[in-house]
């Protein structure tokens, strides 16, 4: 799907885990503006995959080189590439591309592509990724962790704490919850 996004071409697209891009972290093209690869995590995004759970959420995005040939029919809606390891530089999700190639299941997963970036808008699009996102809150998180039914003893007692502070009337905490 082809959506206008500024001044470039912004497509959203799911692709195959074994649909993934190369990199060599001693390779120039690496900008120096992205995170060393860290194998433990992308090896513990491999096994969450192989364990059953599914997907890893949030799109990947990705900026096409020149050298991708990146193509859009709008009449089929076809996105076609050259089929090259360097053609689209990982923007973020370096780490979950990594890990759907360490897994042994395939999974799909929604990947947005940016295209005709300029090195500088690279570097800003990794930088608002990177420092505008805000975490969600953590007594968010250990409601959600509840309603997922993956809850452990600790986070159980953790949310029966916090909900005590929260819905008593004598606590000290009532206000600034």
């Amino acid at each position: 799907m082809l959506v206008a996004s500024g001044n470039w071409d912004q497509f959203k697209q799911d692709f195959w885990s074994g649909d993934v891009v190369d990199r060599d972290e001693d390779d120039d093209v690496r900008p120096v503006f992205q995170r060393l690869l860290d194998e433990r995590r992308a090896r513990a995004i491999a096994k969450y995959i192989d364990s059953g759970f599914g997907t890893v959420p949030g799109a990947i995005v990705l900026s096409a080189q020149t050298r991708a040939h990146l193509r859009f029919d709008r009449d089929s809606g076809e996105l076609t590439f050259r089929a090259d390891p360097r053609a689209f530089l990982i923007i973020d999700g370096q780490h979950r591309v990594f890990g759907f190639r360490l897994a042994k299941k395939a999974v799909s997963a929604p990947v947005v592509i940016y295209n005709r970036l300029t090195r500088a808008q690279e570097c800003r699009l990794f930088m608002d990724i990177n420092t505008k996102q805000k975490p969600v809150p953590g007594e968010l998180l250990l409601d959600i962790r509840r309603l997922s039914e993956v809850e452990s003893k600790t986070d159980a007692l953790l949310h029966d704490v916090f909900d005590m502070f929260f819905q008593r009337e004598d606590s000290a905490l009532k206000e600034l919850l």
